[in-house]
């Protein structure tokens, strides 16, 4: 879990169970025809960091505490324990035999805020007709698991109550020195139900009651996943293809600038210049391999990270003109009734369409080319306390 914030284990829980109760979803049982292109399956990841120790040690020439043999300074801080809840969500963009065509997209939860979440990341994931990461194992290999116990690993078929139905579910569990972990999967679909984790992170240096140098306890890593929702949505994207004439491009530039506004306040970050450029390695036709960097935010370093981008996405590098066209001002193309994200229709300008993807406390505007289809405009905001992050880009060249 990423962009956890800062509470307690027992909270995090208290408000996992809230955000089931309350996120207006209904309880709903795996439908039988799950991975077909369209379907949308949901997850609650809750995640949680439990301090071995209050106080720890760390080498710093400037720190106040001394270490008298050795002459090393040290800082001493609070051991942070972080904890958050968002959701993750997969939406199935292709399936056939050889595979499958996975979008997946992260959500935070701020439950101070109504349970509004915001936008963390995306990303295109293909994958074979085996499994998807630990989201998803195929039946056929489910079925030919049998029970054992086994040192620290453990496998039991056992009936798995959740949403208000009993699952015919198999439990894969192991246990070593450094943790604890378990999956557990509805035999018949081969859909992840439930699973949880802990693991000891490594000692920490600490001060002793004498106030001699010595180890603690490092932290604890807890996190607990569980099946939400799984529903068939029309959003664009399954079954779409990269245009020739996009497949041949090498790069794909943006330019803007990036701010902050702080509400109620005379502070104002100003904007900086920014660039997003995308090197694309490959096109495969559904999806393209990109090396994506961000440069100029704040005098930062640059930072470059590989991406999958799928094709006819809202959010992705193109969509399909044709399906662009036919899209009408105002028109809603999905409202989820989980994360409570609303993706809608704003309208044209000139030879741009306009789409939004929008929370209470998160929106993302896209403009695409309407004769192209390519991604020309792009204006991220998202609201942090009473600051409202702004990156804003339009369309630079393509080489």
């Amino acid at each position: 879990m990423t962009g956890l914030t800062r509470r307690n284990f027992i909270g995090s829980v208290v408000a996992a169970t809230a955000i089931t109760a309350r996120s207006g979803a209904q309880a709903q049982v795996v439908p039988s025809a799950l991975l077909q292109p369209g379907m949308r399956i949901i997850w609650l990841g809750a995640a949680s960091s439990m301090p071995g120790e209050r106080q720890q040690l760390e080498p710093d020439p400037n720190g106040g505490w001394i270490n008298k043999a050795t002459g090393q300074h040290y800082h001493e801080f609070e051991t942070p324990g972080p904890a958050g809840a968002g959701y993750s969500v997969m939406d199935v963009l292709s399936a056939d035999p050889n595979g499958f065509l996975i979008n997946f997209s992260h959500f935070l939860i701020h439950t101070e805020s109504g349970n509004a979440t915001t936008f963390l990341t995306a990303d295109a994931l293909p994958s074979g007709p085996e499994a998807i990461g630990d989201f998803w194992t195929s039946p056929a290999r489910l079925a030919g698991m049998t029970d054992i116990s086994y040192g620290g690993a453990r496998i039991l078929h056992m009936p798995y109550p959740l949403n208000g139905h009993s699952y015919r579910a198999v439990r894969l569990q192991n246990q070593n020195g450094d943790g604890w972990s378990q999956t557990t999967y509805d035999v018949d679909s081969g859909l992840l139900l439930v699973s949880s984790s802990t693991a000891q992170g490594s000692p920490v240096l600490i001060r002793d009651p004498n106030n001699q140098l010595t180890t603690g306890a490092g932290s604890t890593m807890m996190t607990y996943g569980q099946f939400i929702s799984a529903r068939h949505t029309n959003l664009p994207g399954p079954g779409s293809t990269y245009p020739d004439a996009i497949r041949k491009v090498r790069a794909i530039t943006y330019s803007g600038t990036r701010g902050i506004v702080m509400s109620g306040t005379d502070m104002q970050v100003p904007p900086s210049q920014a660039q997003v450029r995308y090197d694309i390695s490959a096109n495969a036709g559904p999806y393209l391999n990109a090396r994506m960097s961000v440069s100029g935010v704040y005098g930062a370093p640059g930072s470059a990270e590989d991406r999958i981008v799928p094709a006819g996405t809202v959010g992705s590098l193109w969509m399909n003109p044709n399906t662009l066209i036919g899209y009408r001002q105002g028109e809603l193309l999905d409202q989820d009734p989980v994360t409570g994200v609303q993706i809608t229709v704003y309208g044209r300008q000139g030879n741009l369409i306009f789409i939004i993807a929008q929370t209470s406390l998160a929106r993302q505007s896209f403009g695409y080319d309407l004769r192209s289809g390519l991604l020309a405009f792009a204006d991220l905001r998202q609201q942090v306390g009473p600051a409202t992050d702004i990156l804003t880009v339009q369309l630079e060249g393509t080489q």
